[in-house]
């Protein structure tokens, strides 16, 4: 379940994103969330999207796969394992190395 939760932060292309706790099998994770109620033109397709900070969680999945938090807590982007390997193969192709097997 989601319930609003203290705070507001401003992403100045987005606009203003208001805070939501989770609460999950008798948990609550406090600002575990965050939406953005009336983004800004351009970011209208944001309205009534949800996005969830890996790290304030015991485990997220995407399609059975869990996901790794990006390292910080400023950002609340996550990745897979997969989405990561051929992350890194491309970065290493643009690098030069046609094999993608740069780290």
């Amino acid at each position: 379940m989601l319930s609003s939760a203290a705070g507001r932060s401003w992403c100045e292309y987005k606009g203003e994103a208001s805070y939501l706790s989770l609460t999950a099998g008798g948990v609550t994770a406090d600002r575990a969330a965050w939406w953005y109620p009336s983004p800004t033109r351009g970011f209208e397709v944001l309205a009534d999207k949800v996005a969830v900070y890996p790290s304030r969680m015991d485990r997220i999945t995407v399609d059975g796969i869990t996901v790794e938090a990006q390292e910080g807590d400023f950002y609340g982007g996550w990745i897979t394992r997969a989405w990561s390997a051929r992350s890194r193969a491309r970065r290493a192709r643009s690098a030069g190395d046609p094999g993608g097997r740069l780290r």
